[in-house]
């Protein structure tokens, strides 16, 4: 019994002393020598998600109170921000197509200088399907494809936000991709119109 203690006593005294000296050693702050991050988060339009809230028409959106487009006389619109890693495929061009027939349609009055200004991003993008999922005959969900947007309206005086959306979709193809990714947009945007 004394030796089975003594074992059990020696055991736990050396597994406490490896754990000591490992943690010691292995202590990580998440920063290298020269003070930057090991990982830097990835790059985003909208800088605060505070508020923000799930709609119908897109995944999530936030505008401040009383917010309308008649409310101004003129926007800017600014091209699409690419915040990914991979090429594009077109899709910024089409959405910001598709923006400005959007306006142009509801009557808002396009400007290089406009009292708000709107602007959007591709933040996140598959646009490629893996050789498995190309190979695969029998697959039975094709939707491989995602995008995801953020877009912000502020106004130009102030630089103050008054709209914020993100907005995604999973599709089987890039047209109807873009397709469903504009039409939530747009479809926002028609409550405030």
């Amino acid at each position: 019994m004394n030796i089975l203690k003594r074992t059990v006593t020696c055991s736990l005294f050396i597994m406490l002393s490896l754990c000591l000296v490992c943690g010691t050693g292995c202590k990580s702050t998440g920063e290298t020598e020269s003070g930057t991050l090991y990982f830097e988060p990835p790059d985003r339009l909208i800088d605060d998600y505070a508020g923000m809230f799930q709609t119908d028409e897109v995944n999530w959106a936030w505008n401040q109170i009383g917010f309308k487009f008649s409310n101004y006389p003129s926007l800017s619109l600014t091209p699409f921000h690419l915040f990914m890693h991979e090429p594009d495929k077109g899709l910024a061009l089409k959405l910001d197509q598709g923006l400005h027939t959007w306006f142009n349609d509801a009557g808002i009055t396009l400007s290089d200088r406009g009292t708000i200004v709107c602007e959007g991003a591709i933040v996140e993008a598959k646009l490629e399907r893996g050789f498995l999922k190309k190979i695969n005959l029998f697959a039975e969900d094709k939707r491989d494809f995602l995008l995801e947007v953020e877009v912000v309206i502020k106004e130009t005086a102030t630089n103050t936000t008054i709209c914020k959306i993100r907005h995604g979709a999973i599709a089987a193809d890039l047209d109807s991709l873009q397709e469903q990714v504009l039409a939530g947009i747009t479809s926002y945007f028609s409550l405030y119109h």
